[in-house]
């Protein structure tokens, strides 16, 4: 993943520049370079393949001739073009007065080439970042000044806009996103963040119920009850977290089981992916979320005895269905447990469930989580493992 630093001040540019890609080198590259404003106003580039000594080690060669309190660097990804050093980051125009770097795809890149040849540009590189510089070069040739050149550059580029809902203020999903939407749930400790979970939750509710009525889908008599809904959640899960004992207890009898699967159908099965990936990630014990309707394509033939099961049941018009999984899988010897919501239906062949409060059908995963991620947490805890810093895991993931 690319990593872009620039400084302007008062001290020298290259040991600064050096330091942030340094501090960028966790986000993985195969080439960098860093492009500094001398003192006669002249951009001088250097560029390397492969890790950040090599470009040191070129800077360094140079000597004392690359002064300058103006630059930018940059650590690539290669994306367009083989990983090697003409196609590494800075890239300039023909006469070296415009310089860029630049992180993601440009789409459209190639139909821009085929116009600026057309136009008398050449290219050095495969990269679609001298597109983008060499387009901005056009422009600002064509109006003279460069927030125009650039804002008919933008106009023409065709890429991916994001938006990110994210914790951690200056985050790397962040500063890359073009809207940010932050949770605000306050410092993450602990990897397996669940708090990150439930917020993240909290603000998808949030932007679709906006969508809704900004799109006319949603009457504002049904976003305010829905919002009332929403406000009413941490009470409910306050009801949750006072019957905690129940979880624990089913962890203390389960903890030596080495496979555990979670179903569902619908906002329970995405509640079951949650469940799942917190047990594997803090007890190390082996689990899967599958969508039960699914059950039989496959996933069936893994049951045996010793396997666990657990199915989510909140959403009332699917819970007979779901109910009929469990119990093919009780006939094949596996044990199963239940999350239920107040009011759904469960025959009493599935045994004792975890109740958790009514809300709307929206909104259950919200809820349905917190016995699920409870069950991970003692788990891991009778387990003997650290919950806060499971073997293996990284709060940043910096590589796909």
């Amino acid at each position: 993943m690319c990593g872009i630093v620039g400084y302007l001040g008062k001290k020298q540019a290259v040991p600064v520049l050096l330091d942030g890609l340094t501090k960028l080198e966790y986000r993985g590259y195969d080439s960098a370079g860093i492009a500094v404003v001398n003192a006669i106003g002249k951009i001088e580039i250097i560029k390397a393949h492969g890790k950040l000594t090599e470009l040191k080690k070129k800077v360094k060669s140079c000597g004392k001739t690359i002064k300058g309190l103006c630059g930018i660097g940059h650590t690539r990804w290669a994306t367009h073009g083989v990983p090697n050093e003409n196609n590494a980051h800075p890239h300039a125009n023909d006469d070296g007065s415009v310089v860029a770097v630049h992180n993601g795809i440009i789409e459209n890149y190639s139909e821009l080439k085929e116009k600026l040849i057309k136009r008398g540009y050449t290219f050095y590189s495969e990269t679609d970042t001298e597109v983008a510089t060499k387009l901005v070069d056009y422009y600002y040739r064509k109006y003279g000044e460069p927030l125009r050149a650039i804002s008919e550059f933008a106009f023409r580029v065709r890429g991916s806009y994001a938006l990110a809902v994210v914790n951690v203020y200056g985050s790397t999903i962040a500063r890359e996103s073009d809207f940010v939407f932050y949770t605000k749930a306050g410092p993450e400790i602990s990897v397996a963040t669940t708090k990150a979970y439930s917020a993240q939750l909290i603000a998808g509710y949030l932007l679709a119920l906006k969508y809704g009525v900004v799109r006319g889908t949603l009457t504002e008599e049904n976003y305010r009850a829905l919002l009332n809904e929403l406000c009413a959640l941490p009470d409910k899960i306050s009801e949750i977290l006072k019957e905690q004992s129940a979880v624990q207890q089913f962890a203390s009898e389960t903890v030596n089981r080495e496979n555990v699967f979670f179903i569902g159908r619908g906002i329970d099965y995405a509640a079951g992916i949650e469940g799942s990936l917190k047990l594997k990630e803090i007890s190390y014990i082996h689990s899967e979320a599958y969508a039960a309707g699914e059950l039989k394509h496959g996933t069936i033939s893994l049951i045996e005895s010793e396997t666990l099961v657990i199915g989510v049941l909140t959403q009332d018009k699917l819970a007979e269905k779901t109910a009929g999984n469990l119990e093919e899988v009780k006939s094949r010897d596996a044990s199963i447990a239940v999350i239920a919501a107040e009011g759904v239906k469960i025959p009493e062949s599935c045994g004792k469930a975890v109740v958790i409060p009514c809300t709307d059908g929206h909104f259950t995963a919200s809820l349905s989580v917190i016995p699920l991620q409870l069950y991970a947490y003692y788990l891991s805890v009778l387990r003997g493992n650290d919950v806060d810093k499971p073997r293996n895991l990284a709060k940043s993931v910096t590589v796909e």
